[in-house]
């Protein structure tokens, strides 16, 4: 199963670091058009799939979606208790992955080929991570620093020091910063327009004021 792991695109409580650059509206508008372009992409695997949220459950965006929430404590507890079976665990602010690329890493860890597949992210952090049931018995998100630039090395430290098997594979970016929005929408504009289509409308709409965010 892919378990997606996303924040309710409430403003002011999504995105809180675009804020300053997009505006509370935008910054959850952002957030929303991301996290569905993520959730096509997770849907075109034909894997069973679901969002575990945080933020209010009679969220709109929430509606005809499976949905649960996510537990109590810091983001390693939360993906313990969402990946207690193993599967697949993806954020919804990099629209550049792929289903493929999601279907890869679940097999590699369903058939037992490895413990844990990290997709490093170009921030240090990680885009998505699967892991096996056995890795997820081992703690493997104890002790993982989150959101510094050692994210994913030190959750391969963590995970090689419980004696699990662990794949590096590359990613890509992320969008967490107001540089990687610009990034994103250099990118897009760059790509063809199959890609992310709802985050590429929504950059459009959010700088339509001749490249700076309206």
């Amino acid at each position: 199963m892919i378990h997606v792991m996303a924040r309710v695109p409430v403003p002011g409580q999504t995105k809180t670091r675009l804020i300053a650059t997009l505006g509370a509206e935008g910054a959850a508008t952002l957030s929303a058009a991301m996290a569905d372009d993520v959730i096509e992409v997770v849907a075109a695997t034909a894997l069973p799939w679901r969002i575990v949220y945080r933020g209010p459950a009679d969220h709109p965006w929430l509606a005809g979606r499976p949905a649960v929430p996510q537990g109590d404590g810091d983001l390693g507890a939360r993906l313990t208790e969402a990946l207690g079976a193993g599967g697949v665990a993806v954020g919804t602010d990099c629209v550049l992955l792929d289903a493929a690329l999601l279907q890869a890493a679940h097999g590699t860890v369903l058939h037992g080929h490895t413990d844990v597949v990290v997709g490093r992210a170009l921030d240090g952090g990680y885009t998505f991570i699967a892991v096996s049931r056995r890795a997820v018995a081992a703690r493997v998100f104890d002790s993982v620093p989150w959101s510094s630039p050692d994210t994913a090395a030190a959750q391969v430290r963590v995970a090689e020091r419980r004696g699990l098997s662990v794949q590096i594979w590359e990613g890509t970016f992320d969008v967490d910063e107001p540089a990687d929005v610009e990034r994103l929408r250099l990118h897009l504009n760059g790509m063809g327009s199959h890609l992310a289509p709802r985050t590429r409308q929504a950059l459009a709409t959010l700088f339509a004021s001749g490249g700076r965010p309206c």
